[in-house]
């Protein structure tokens, strides 16, 4: 079996993006020293390297660092590693390798003067230099049912700042997930590599993900590298561009791990990345930019480069997906314009419009610096933006389009806009758009650059002529994980009277209390019934509907609601998400709404939505969540609001699922045996464990894969299952016996507690998630009323018969599930696995394999419990002789050592008699040799050569070896 076949795929992408491969971290590292010890190490070469090439300005000349001015550097450097928190450190090191070091240096005349060492060259990656080291392990436990992972540390001028986990087979080999390594990363104890590593990658067989140090696991993100699309990574695959890597198994992996490698760990780009696009918030949290950010703002920096050929700036238009961060954008886009070297004089105005977008990428308590404070705090708006247009080189100003619309109408308003970058909410071409027509003839040279969620709402004609620079649509998104799909549902309730005529409040009053019984019956279908602990929003009109429909709500009892108060509109941390929270919060439809936390999954609407207040609607509940697998847009209007271009907006229909669900049960059926997807037994057999060895001599189960692929189906469908279900049946009831929906909550359960028994049978239980658990659950709640066929209990004594084949495969997989679990020796855990293959080596019937693994498993269980009374002949045979040649009596300590020594004589009898069965001659010979150095102290010559000369006479007798031999 091939090993770190993951981390030789990164090796080949790093060397040929620039990196350097070292052998050993550094001369002084030890062989057996922590991993985090040895991670959190400075090469001092490479850093010294870059610290002689360093140049200060004094006195009008450029002087190179001296010795103090070096060791000033390190100290502080090693003083980060020293703070307290791994957060603190980052921050901390991030700080000094943004603004550089303040050191203190002495001229040759004396003099003092203030240096500032900057360590990294952020404008020439070529100038750096750039390492890879091989960290050999992270203080993983090693276990056989675990997959390794492997360590590599890229070090900028000596800094590990970036690590990349590679996630390897398993002792059993099998393949590992990302969140295998990631999970580990997030246990470790806190070492001095944690106050240096600022970009964290994971990495597995099909592909990986990227976050910065302190990142939650959900905040692990993908990465999408634009302009590469399949014929791309074909062409990868195909042409391996290095020598070393021709025939190898890490060139598999080479299309695989493209996108994240080539676009996160280039030189240019790891500067990139450190350097604009990390943001520390007040709390300290730290969040990285995203792909879709990324681009969207490098993109937009090159459009505002350009000059057309009359030298105007060129307009243009950056589209995401709503809630994907197009408020940290703008504020990485602000942050770069003013460290950009021809960008940092001109003028930045910032057109937002009243309806913004609630901050998505930080969440409660994100930093973002504002820059709404003027100096001038007295004057009005439109003087503020008069006072910015005329002389404003170097700022930014924030204002809403009233005012720029009040500023137009000035007629003595003159302003030079050769420096004017203007940045513009999409949604403020709503409407009548002749101030924006009259903005730009006042400004034709300025650079028009236009911030829309995905899709832009309606362009007017000769208003917008700007190039799309970037798209990010919704389906991406949902793709790389940024966004919970969303599922577009329309609900219509009735009032339960005819249609006779009765009063207006009347027939308002009985529709208000059937849309509130259907809300509270979407919301069990959805939520409760699902086991998810997710809450809803309810949008209505105006503040009168909502104390109504808070007043039918406490009335019917059935949902929790609360209404959201005019005073937390602007606040984010207004309603903390917990469980003593409401399930449903009823909202105003207005200008500034909350920003909810994530487990927010259902908006009901019961108000008309212009065309740009969808993008705020559907970014109150796409946040992804790890309980939230798809999130609901429920228009309760009739008739419904339109929708403009459903597919655009990347909202599903439940239609579409329901559409596929023949698919994905063709694809689970296909795991069943043919013709036997009502034997339960026969379907059980063909995915319970079966050990084999395979061509290489170690130990396969063939069966392990279907079992993979049925855990994971069964989970699949029935998330599909349960968006399918909410569509109304035929007459509203259960469907009838032989219908599809009938079959396929059936099949569902069936294969769900199929799956429980050979998970059961292969000792595969933990591998269950949380989703996994919820699908099981609610697959028994809703199986459907089967009629039986009568008992024949002729029948049943042939289904209690028991299949030796079947139960010896699975005290195979328990043995080996213990062997992983159980705190056991290392030796004793290989020489139970040399054993465990031995008995597969040897061709015997089954039952006399399962009376062979019975009595492995006795020696187990007794060499963990220091009990004889239930251990196998050949134990109780070599503890007798023990006894003889060493006496019966004795303490406790004595007693125990007595135990372990006759565990040690079995083993060596066992694996000798398997290694010379055919040459009985050697076999006393060579038990003489394996155990000449491992009797204790407490044994007399006399004594152990007693022992060896009984040894024979014990081998000869073949009813110790019917049940103990392994071979």
């Amino acid at each position: 079996m091939t090993r770190d076949t993951v981390k030789h795929s990164a090796l080949g992408w790093l060397r040929r993006l620039g990196w350097h491969y070292l052998t050993r971290p550094h001369p002084g590292s030890q062989p057996d020293a922590d991993a985090d010890a040895d991670a959190g190490d400075i090469l001092p070469t490479q850093l010294r390297e870059r610290l002689q090439a360093v140049r200060f300005r004094a006195q009008g000349q450029l002087w190179p660092l001296d010795e103090s001015g070096v060791a000033q550097v390190l100290a502080a450097l090693a003083r980060v590693s020293l703070r307290r928190g791994v957060q603190e450190g980052n921050n901390a090191l991030l700080s000094l390798l943004l603004d550089g070091i303040d050191i203190e240096q002495h001229l040759p005349d004396g003099q003092r003067v203030q240096a500032c060492v900057q360590v990294i060259d952020w404008n020439h990656a070529e100038r750096n230099c750039w390492h890879v080291v091989d960290a050999h392990g992270m203080g993983q436990v090693a276990r056989e049912a675990t997959p390794r992972v492997a360590t590599l540390l890229g070090y900028v001028n000596g800094l590990p700042l970036v690590r990349v986990l590679c996630v390897e087979r398993d002792a059993q080999g099998r393949w590992g997930c990302e969140t295998a390594a990631i999970a580990l990363h997030l246990q470790q104890r806190p070492g001095p590599a944690g106050a240096y590593a600022q970009l964290l990658l994971a990495l597995d067989r099909r592909g990986g993900r990227y976050a910065t140090q302190g990142a939650p696991a959900e905040h692990w993100t993908r990465w999408r590298e634009r302009g590469w699309g399949p014929s791309h990574l074909k062409r990868l695959r195909q042409e391996p561009t290095m020598e070393s890597e021709r025939e190898t198994p890490a060139a598999d992996l080479r299309g695989v791990h493209a996108s994240l490698l080539a676009g996160t760990m280039a030189p240019a780009r790891v500067l990139a990345l450190l350097h604009g696009f990390i943001d520390v918030a007040a709390d300290g949290r730290r969040q990285i930019g995203r792909s879709a950010q990324f681009f969207a703002v490098q993109a937009a920096l090159h459009q505002l480069h350009r000059l057309d050929a009359r030298r105007q700036r060129c307009d243009g238009e950056l589209r995401l997906a709503a809630g994907s961060g197009m408020r940290r954008v703008r504020q990485w886009l602000l942050q770069r314009l003013r460290r950009d070297p021809v960008l940092r004089q001109c003028r930045v105005l910032v057109v937002q419009s009243p309806r913004a977008l609630p901050d998505r990428v930080g969440g409660p308590g994100a930093h973002v610096r504002s820059a709404r404070r003027a100096p001038h705090a007295g004057l009005s708006p439109t003087q503020r933006l008069a006072m910015f247009m005329a002389d404003g080189r170097g700022t930014t100003l924030h204002t809403s389009a009233a005012t720029v619309q009040a500023w137009l109408r000035r007629r003595d308003t003159h302003s030079a806009d050769d420096d004017l970058i203007v940045l513009l909410d999409a949604n403020l071409r709503e409407g009548d758009c002749r101030w924006l027509q009259r903005a730009r003839e006042r400004m034709p040279r300025a650079g028009w650059l236009w911030l829309a969620s995905t899709p832009s709402p309606g362009i007017t004609e000769g208003v917008n002529a700007a190039a799309i620079l970037y798209d990010y649509p919704a389906t991406h998104a949902v793709a790389d994980g940024v966004l919970a799909p969303v599922h577009h549902q329309a609900l219509r309730a009735s009032p339960a009277e005819s249609s006779e005529v009765v009063e207006q409040g009347t027939t308002s009053s009985l529709r208000r209390d059937a849309t509130v019984a259907m809300i509270g019956q979407h919301f069990f279908d959805t939520v409760q019934s699902t086991e998810r602990g997710l809450r809803a929003l309810l949008l209505v009109a105006s503040d009168e509907d909502a104390r109504r429909y808070q007043r039918a709500f406490a009335h019917e009892g059935r949902l929790h609601s609360r209404v959201v108060p005019a005073s937390a509109a602007r606040a984010v941390d207004a309603l903390p998400g917990n469980d003593a929270q409401p399930q449903l919060l009823i909202a105003v439809d207005g200008v500034g709404l909350p920003s909810f936390d994530a487990r927010m999954a259902v908006l009901y609407l019961d108000c008309a939505l212009p065309t740009g207040a969808w993008a705020a609607a559907l970014a109150l509940v796409n946040r992804p969540h790890p309980d939230k697998r798809c999130a609901w847009l429920v228009d309760l209007r009739d008739p419904p609001c339109p929708v403009p271009n459903p597919d655009d907006w990347g909202l599903g229909r439940i239609q579409a699922i329901e559409a596929g669900l023949p698919r994905q049960h063709r694809r689970l059926h296909a795991l069943l045996p043919a013709a036997r997807s009502s034997d339960f037994h026969a379907c059980r057999a063909h995915l319970a464990p079966r050990w084999v060895l395979d061509a290489r001599g170690e130990a396969r189960d063939l069966h392990r894969r279907r079992r993979r692929c049925l855990h994971g189906r069964v989970t699949a469908f029935g998330q599909q299952l349960q968006i399918a279900m909410l569509a109304p049946a035929d007459g509203g009831e259960e469907p009838p016996k032989g219908s599809p929906r009938w079959g396929y909550q059936y099949d569902l359960h069936f294969c769900s507690m199929l799956r429980d028994a050979v998970n059961e049978d292969a000792h595969e239980t933990h591998l269950y998630a949380s989703e996994d658990v919820r699908i099981r659950h609610w697959a028994r709640e809703r199986a459907p009323q089967v009629e039986e066929p009568a008992w024949d209990f002729a029948a049943l004594r042939a289904v209690d018969a028991i299949d030796a084949h079947q139960e010896a495969d699975a005290l195979h997989s328990q043995l080996r599930f213990q062997l992983d679990t159980d705190a056991v020796d290392p030796e004793a855990r290989r020489r139970t696995q040399h054993q465990l293959g031995a008995l597969l080596f040897r061709s015997t019937t089954p039952a006399r394999r399962l009376k062979r693994l019975r009595a492995l498993q006795a020696m187990l269980e007794t060499g963990s419990s220091g009990s004889l009374r239930e251990a196998a002949p050949l134990l109780r045979a070599c503890h007798a002789l023990l006894a003889r040649h060493w006496g019966a009596t004795g303490g406790r300590g004595q007693q125990h050592l007595r135990q372990t020594l006759a565990g040690q004589l079995v083993t060596a009898v066992i694996d000798v008699r398997a290694a010379h069965g055919h040459a009985p001659h050697l076999v006393a010979m060579a038990l003489r040799r394996r155990l000449a150095h491992a009797w204790p102290a407490q044994f007399t010559p006399h004594q152990r050569d007693a022992v060896l000369a009984d040894l024979p006479a014990l081998l000869s007798r073949a009813d110790l070896f019917e049940t103990a031999s392994l071979d």
